[in-house]
Parts: structure tokens; C-alpha cells; sequence
């Protein structure tokens, strides 16, 4: 698949998850929201965690080490990440880890009435099988290593990985789950 198709896929899974407003009952399991484009988006309520969480599963026409090059890219993670104006290194990547700054704006038309969100997080990327499978973490962290602008708020808890793998044929198969707290009220 070429760059632009993957980055085009890419914000289809993220936009799904962004976009699941609606929480089901906590004593239910992975209760699937939507299914669109071969990513099965799904969530889950409170009955294991602090936060509710949401999930994408799909299968890219990508090579996981392209997969994993889309995502490490920070300065262009607003080409799949929906709504995000801004994105940076907080520290130089070592060792396939780093501090990453972003903020995002509400959807139209909520970002009229809705202050911008921001996360400082802490990523790593982690080998599981050579050449086969790798799992990406990030969690909130350390929030005063950037001020907070005005008018935005602070996301307290976001927590979350992405698992790839290396089909047979070359695929990727990525699972993407998140939870976290807006903030704010």
C-alpha cells in the first residue's frame, strides 16, 4: 500500500474511536459500535478500568514496519490523528521511546463551545517477536513539562497501545485500544 493510502486508512480507525460518544452498559464485554471499511470499532464501560475504553481492530494493505513508520512520525501525525493541530517531540526519540506534546480541537461544530484538549504522553515502541509483532504504548504523563494554553484543557488519564503483526502475506493486522479522561466538565 503506499504512504498516502495508509495515512488515509490510518484516520479512519482513529476518527471511529474519537467519535464514540456513547458508552454501553459497564457489565457488558467489547460491545461493537461500528464496522466500516474492515475496522471494527468497539468499547467497553467501566467494569475493569477507571475510564471507559475503545477499541479498533483492522487489517492494513502495509507492511508493519510502514505501519510503524506513519505512527512514529510525530510532526506528521495530523494527516491521522482527526482533529489534531499540534504535535511534537517533547525530547529526542531514544531507543525507540520519547515525550510527545498534542492538542487537539473539538469536531465541528463542538469546538465552539468546547476547549481544545491537549496530552502530554510518553510513548515506546516494543519489539514482542523479531520482525513479526510489536506492541506501541503511550500514557499521560508529566504535565508540567508543558504549560497549558489558554483556553485548553488538559487531559488528567489517557492510556493505551497498539498491537501489530506481520501477516502471512505481508498484511498488517493493528489493534488500537484507549482510555482516557477528557477533563474538564
Amino acid at each position: 500500500m503506499p504512504h498516502t493510502a495508509l495515512v488515509r486508512a490510518i484516520p479512519i480507525l482513529l476518527a471511529g474511536l474519537a467519535g464514540c460518544m456513547s458508552v454501553p452498559d459497564p457489565d457488558e464485554g467489547w460491545v461493537l459500535l461500528e464496522e466500516k471499511g474492515g475496522i471494527a470499532i468497539s468499547a467497553r464501560g467501566l467494569e475493569d478500568a477507571d475510564f471507559p475504553r475503545l477499541r479498533g481492530v483492522a487489517v492494513l494493505d502495509a507492511d508493519p514496519l510502514e505501519v510503524i513508520a506513519v505512527f512514529s512520525d510525530v510532526n506528521r501525525s495530523a494527516e491521522w490523528v482527526p482533529n489534531l493541530v499540534e504535535a511534537r517531540y517533547l525530547a529526542p526519540p531514544s531507543n525507540e521511546a520519547t515525550w510527545v506534546y498534542q492538542r487537539g480541537r473539538a469536531p465541528i461544530p463542538a469546538h465552539l463551545i468546547v476547549w481544545d484538549r491537549d496530552v502530554v504522553m510518553f510513548t515506546e515502541l516494543i519489539p514482542i517477536e523479531e520482525g513479526r509483532s510489536w506492541r506501541a504504548e503511550f500514557l499521560a504523563g508529566e504535565p508540567d513539562r508543558v504549560d497549558v494554553p489558554t483556553k485548553v484543557v488538559r487531559m488528567p488519564h489517557m492510556a493505551g497501545h497498539a498491537y501489530l503483526e506481520r501477516s502471512e502475506d505481508g498484511r498488517t493486522r493493528i489493534e488500537f485500544e484507549v482510555e482516557l479522561d477528557a477533563g474538564g466538565s
